[in-house]
């Protein structure tokens, strides 16, 4: 594999985003392509980098399970009372205490002025029509191809959910609608050609379009066909060729990072910061809540995915030494650290749930491989290869 083409050299690239944080973005290897490192001490809690996406998209079964997000920064809308009754399946909740903790002000939400997309604040309603709703609005159009490309994504891709097609819609638009605004194509489509993607006639990044359900080779074909139905624009012909369309949702499938905001959420932190004697018998409400909800269902929050400039050059680590937390209800990410790290150090996000880090290493090993394309080789995975080597002998 050949390392990434920019236009700037990466590193510099990469400076220009990342300015005085104590972090910088290397080249590895051929094998893991680049890594981010940190440049100073940092120590456990401290949030390392703020960072939001270049486009982002809400999982459409989430969307449709009544899960109610802006459709540009991703701020779960709902307020803090009416998400907890829907959560738990008790609509007689009392009004919750301390309504000072929650930052939804529902009288900045605004409409589409073509459809029914929401959005948080006239200011995101003008930032997605800027990026990219000015291509993808379905004018309320029960027929219009968007509206079926989500179907027929639907159809294929069952939760819990991998990615979103529209994720990869918005790459498009957001291109389409750069070139409008008389940016050049190779201005247009630079953002997205730092990310890794599928390489040819490579199996491993094949296989791992096989979320798709069934003949997962046929179904990309049919959402390729969709897409192209829905916004195709002859700019960029060789980006909507069906090689082109692989490699734009091998950029989604191989660097989206999941993103999850909850008006709830919010509240509760902020209450645990609120300075009042008399906050104890709130908390109590809301962890019974939670536990409540946890019961009903594990989708407690608004899921989604974006890409991230910075954040997706973070390498897997079964132990990771950063994680990312979203605290303020929006797709702003936060990287966080979970140790002290030393200058020089990799930071490790971990790319697997927390269920399946406890699995065993060969069950770790074929999800990795599966979805990423990759075999581990951090510390936890050598030293129980190693382990399982002994017991084959």
């Amino acid at each position: 594999m050949e390392k990434p083409k920019y236009t700037l050299p990466y590193q510099e690239y990469y400076h220009t985003l990342i300015e005085d944080a104590p972090i910088q973005v290397q080249w590895i290897s051929e094998t893991k392509g680049k890594g981010l490192f940190a440049t100073k001490h940092i120590k456990e809690g401290d949030c390392i980098y703020q960072e939001t996406p270049l486009v982002s998209a809400q999982l459409l079964w989430n969307k449709k399970n009544g899960f109610l997000a802006c459709l540009h920064c991703q701020k779960s809308l709902e307020t803090p009372i009416n998400m907890a009754r829907r959560l738990s399946e008790k609509h007689d909740l009392p009004e919750l205490e301390f309504s000072s903790c929650s930052n939804n002000d529902t009288s900045l939400y605004v409409k589409c002025d073509n459809c029914n997309e929401i959005f948080c604040s006239e200011e995101c309603k003008e930032q997605a029509n800027e990026l990219h709703h000015r291509i993808l609005c379905t004018h309320n159009d029960p027929e219009h191809p968007v509206l079926k490309l989500q179907e027929s994504w639907m159809s294929m891709h069952h939760p819990p959910e991998a990615l979103s097609i529209m994720l990869v819609a918005r790459i498009y638009a957001s291109i389409i609608q750069a070139m409008d605004n008389d940016l050049t194509k190779e201005e247009s489509i630079k953002p997205f050609t730092i990310f890794h993607t599928i390489q040819p006639n490579n199996k491993s990044s094949i296989d791992m379009f096989k979320f798709l359900k069934g003949d997962f080779e046929q179904n990309l074909e049919k959402l390729h066909q969709l897409i192209v139905k829905a916004i195709y624009d002859k700019r960029v012909d060789d980006w909507f060729s069906f090689e082109g369309f692989k490699k734009v949702v091998g950029i989604v499938a191989f660097n989206g990072l999941g993103i999850g905001t909850s008006s709830l959420d919010e509240y509760y932190q902020n209450l645990l910061e609120l300075d009042s004697p008399n906050k104890n018998s709130a908390l109590e409400k809301i962890n019974s809540i939670f536990a409540l909800a946890q019961e009903k269902s594990s989708d407690l929050v608004c899921d989604g995915s974006g890409l991230f400039e910075v954040l997706s050059t973070c390498n897997h680590n079964c132990v990771p030494n950063v994680c990312v937390a979203y605290p303020f209800n929006d797709y702003t990410a936060c990287l966080m650290a979970k140790r002290n790290i030393k200058p020089g150090e990799e930071l490790c996000l971990c790319y697997l749930d927390r269920k399946d880090v406890e699995e065993n290493f060969l069950t770790r090993k074929e999800l990795l491989k599966g979805f990423y394309g990759f075999e581990c080789d951090c510390e936890k995975c050598l030293k129980q290869c190693d382990c399982e080597k002994c017991l084959d002998e």
